[in-house]
Formats: structure tokens, sequence, C-alpha cells
């Protein structure tokens, strides 16, 4: 074998997909978004970098503008794409878990036995775990359904790896050791004769109770659809060995990777959102270069939705406090300067209400001005600024903090300590 596969790539799957050969990957598991339609914003770390987790599809109207589809249909067709070609990339001896729940999990069982067949379908496991119960008019919803298969009638299968302890009243049934310190127990045959059960290692199960990761964990790191790793375990342990090559075709935060690289596992990792794979590299102590696919270029950085290119302002300006919205724009600040970020196109009007803010409400005559592009007439006002009001107006465009036109000023309100991670 070549070099150790340890891989996190950035972009939609089913295109990051497309390049893999067939049969080539020994396990894959994903738990993809659950048809749940719930929008996921929050704000992560010091430098309040805001996350996006959308658990929905957008769909597009007659005027191109997006909204979160309810239609399972679409859903299905979506999912559809993605499990063909993980279908194509598992090995013939390779095994597929799909972690779901109620909204979708029927259409998703039906989908994957046409696709694996049925005869390949192996096991429907249970993810229990306790929250709290609002409701007292129905069945509480405390579990995930998991669907495994397999492509043949050969895979990947480590027994142990599933048992878990028997209780304290099944132990105690094994009352006797044997001369090698062995527990059993005896039973009474018909005919009067005895023979003997030793106990177990564990019982199998195909019902995993775990916790959900507490706030207050170490594990926590505040992904809003974050896994125990002790149920990843669980999976990995049976279905692959070491050296083995396990894929995550919706890595969220990194918890399959993560768990895969502890066991001596090779991993892959794919996730569309730029945040998500920065969190793996940390998570997994690797350096940011090798994230693939991560957008760089201006077209990239523009087409990212209004969290993720505000992710990617903050990061690129080294922090960021302030006010943000949904369409990426920050009214904020990096130190005392005050910084103004707009995911359109700057003109005039957009200057005049800057300044304003700056200058008669705070005081103040200096700031930075973030946009994808700016007009003429607003870099002509800003040289008349400078010149007749003594204010001076930092304005950069997407390519200018690309080509790392904007260190000069950070230069000047970042620690020289600091500076040097946005070099």
């Amino acid at each position: 074998m070549g070099d150790k596969i340890e891989r996190i790539i950035c972009g939609d799957n089913l295109k990051v997909l497309e390049p893999f050969d067939n049969e080539s990957i020994d396990l894959i598991y994903i738990d993809p978004p659950f048809f749940t339609n719930k929008h996921y914003a929050k704000i992560w770390g010091d430098k309040e970098e805001t996350l996006q987790f959308a658990d929905r599809w957008i769909t597009k109207d007659k005027n191109g503008s997006g909204r979160a589809s309810k239609d399972i249909n679409i859903y299905s067709k979506w999912m559809k794409l993605r499990i063909d070609e993980l279908y194509r990339i598992l090995k013939k001896t390779g095994s597929f878990y799909l972690h779901c729940d109620y909204h979708a999990n029927a259409h998703l069982r039906i989908m994957c036995d046409q696709i694996f067949g049925v005869k390949n379908f192996r096991s429907e496991l249970i993810w229990s775990y306790e929250k709290p119960t609002a409701s007292k008019k129905k069945y509480p919803r405390k579990h995930d359904t998991i669907f495994f298969y397999t492509k043949s009638k050969k895979w990947t299968f480590n027994f142990d790896a599933i048992l878990v302890e028997f209780t304290d009243e099944s132990k105690s049934r094994y009352n006797k050791i044997d001369e090698n310190g062995r527990a059993y127990k005896t039973y009474r045959n018909k005919d009067g004769t005895y023979r003997i059960a030793y106990k177990p290692k564990g019982k199998p199960v195909d019902i995993f109770t775990i916790p959900f990761i507490q706030n207050n964990s170490k594990e926590r790191l505040g992904y809003p659809t974050q896994k125990p790793e002790a149920l990843l375990e669980k999976i990995i342990k049976a279905s692959s060995n070491k050296g083995d090559i396990v894929l995550d075709a919706f890595c969220g935060c990194g918890t399959t990777i993560s768990v895969a690289k502890r066991l001596g596992r090779q991993w892959i990792g794919i996730d569309v959102s730029p945040t998500a794979c920065r969190l793996m590299v940390k998570r997994l102590n690797k350096k940011i270069s090798i994230i693939e696919g991560l957008p760089i270029k201006e077209s990239e950085i523009k087409e990212l939705n209004g969290y993720e290119f505000q992710n990617w302002i903050i990061r690129e300006m080294g922090g960021i406090t302030g006010k943000k919205g949904a369409d990426g724009g920050i009214d904020g600040n990096i130190g005392n300067m005050l910084v103004q970020v707009k995911k359109s196109n700057a003109g005039r009007h957009q200057l005049d209400a800057f300044v304003g803010m700056l200058a008669l409400r705070e005081g103040k005559k200096e700031g930075i001005f973030i946009a994808l592009q700016f007009s003429t007439n607003f870099r002509i006002e800003v040289a008349r600024l400078k010149q007749d009001n003594d204010i001076t107006i930092h304005y950069f465009d997407v390519n200018d903090i690309i080509n790392k036109k904007h260190l000069k000023i950070l230069k000047e309100i970042i620690p020289k300590g600091e500076i040097k991670k946005y070099i």
C-alpha cells in the first residue's frame, strides 16, 4: 500500500465522489440531513464565527430565489443520486450504514433496498438516547435508525465489537468457576445428566443505548447534529479492520474520521461547509492545507451562502465582533476600528450610511468597508472624504482579500504575534 489515505474534502459530495474509483472504499457511514426543514445557526468560538447548518433542501422559484422545500420526493431524489454514487465506490466486501430518523426512514429503506438489493439488507440498528419530553399526547421520540447494508454475501464483521456487558442479574447465574478461572453455570438435562455453559464475553445487541453528548462534555464541539464517538466506535470496529478505508460523505464536525483515525483506519471526510471542514482540521490536529476544494477563488467565495461568507471574512480579517445578518452583512469592529461587510456590491448610498455611523454617531475618522465590488462613485467619494474631511475608508473587495491586500491594515490593529496566522 502507498501513502496512508487521510483526506478532508470541501464540496458537494455528489461532485466530489465522481472521480473516486469503483469499489475502493471498505466502510461508508453517512448521517445526512434528516428532512426536518430546520435551519441551524450557531455562534462559534471567540471570533463569534456564525455557523450555518441547513437541514433542508433549497429549491429555486422562477425568479431564482431560494426556499426550503418540504417535498419528500425532492429529498428522495437528492439522496438517491448520492447513495447511487456511494454504492458504486463501495467494495464488494464493504459495508454501508445510513443514519436517519422518523422523518424519512421509510422512504430511505425502500430506496436502499432498490439500490443494494433486499437480500443485502443486514440490520436495522437503533440508537437509543434520553432527552427531555415535552408532549404528553404521544410516545416520546428517543431514538434514531441506522440501516446496515452490504454489497455481497461476503463482508467484514467483527462480532465481538457489538457485544455489551451482561446485567448483574445475568452475571450472577454463572455462579461456578472452573480450574482456569472461567465462570459457568450448569443445566439439568431431561435424562438427569448435567451440562455446563460458560459465560460469554457479552451479549449481541441491535439497540445501542448511548447518551447524547451533554453540553458540558469535552466531546461537545457545538455542532448541532453531532453524534457521540461511542456510537461510531461500535460501527467502525464491527465493520472494518485496521488499515481499511472509512468514508463519511456528510462528515459535519468529523466524528467519523476522528474515531477512524484513533482506531487505525484510513479515512475520508466530505462536507459542503467550509466551516465544518475547518472544524475537522482542528479536531484532528491537522494543517488547514489538508482540506481539498476549500473555496479560494473569487467566484467560489461569492457563491458561499451568507453565513459561510461571514465566516470566511471573519477568519481572513483576524476576527470581527458585532452584529451579523443572514445575508452575509456584518456591522462590527476589529479592535477599535469599525468594519462594514456587505455580501453585495457597494455604491455611494452604502458609503454615505457607513460614514454617517462612523463620523456622526461614533465620532471616528477611520473605518474598513468590505464588499463584493465597489462602484466608481464609491471610490471617488472615498478620495474626497480623505481630502476634505480627513476621513479614511479602507475598502477591500473579495479579490483584494484573497491577494492579502488587507494585511497592511491588519498589521496596524492586530498584535504582532497574532498577525502571522493571516499571512
